[in-house]
């Protein structure tokens, strides 16, 4: 909910879902250097649309196929395009995630801890260790009553990328690293 005040007067605004959802984004990924997300836009009558551009085409591949890029909210839509920057037209990729995306993906992306790659239970499994880290930003929606959004990286990573099987996410147990 976004507060201000005009004339004594307090005024407040709701800010919607699709909103949250791509601050959610831009906290995941806005740290990483690599990447440029642009602001939300509205692109048709029921549906919002945001960018995220990279020099770098394997990380734009592998993000393209392990994030969601449409998120049905109701009778909205919100689209996310993965582009690699000065190429307009990214064609939607069908193919499942693997690991090794999920590893690009997140390279260099300072709130990434570690990776680890384990045969387990007749399969390769991978574990995307964050660092130990609430992410705050400014949220006006209902769902608090400050404000604001308190989660960890792995919650949100979580959320916002395709479900695959073999790919975990959790959170470093150590404070130092």
């Amino acid at each position: 909910m976004s507060k201000t005040i005009e004339d004594g007067i307090i005024k407040l605004e709701l800010q919607s879902p699709w909103q949250t959802y791509y601050n959610k984004v831009r906290a995941l990924l806005g740290n990483d250097t690599d990447l440029t997300i642009s602001a939300m836009e509205k692109s048709g009558e029921y549906e919002y649309f945001f960018r995220v551009d990279s020099t770098n085409t394997e990380k734009i591949n592998s993000l393209n196929t392990v994030f969601k890029t449409v998120i049905p909210m109701g009778n909205i839509t919100l689209k996310i395009g993965f582009g690699v920057v000065d190429i307009n037209d990214v064609a939607e990729n069908d193919i499942k995630p693997t690991a090794e995306d999920f590893k690009i993906a997140f390279t260099d992306n300072p709130l990434v801890e570690d990776y680890h790659d384990i045969e387990a239970f007749g399969g390769h499994h991978v574990y995307i260790e964050f660092k130990k880290k609430v992410i705050q930003f400014y949220n006006d929606d209902i769902t608090d009553f400050y404000g604001n959004f308190n989660g960890l990286a792995e919650d949100i990573a979580r959320e916002v990328t395709n479900n695959v099987a073999g790919v975990f996410y959790c959170t470093s147990v150590s404070s130092n690293k």
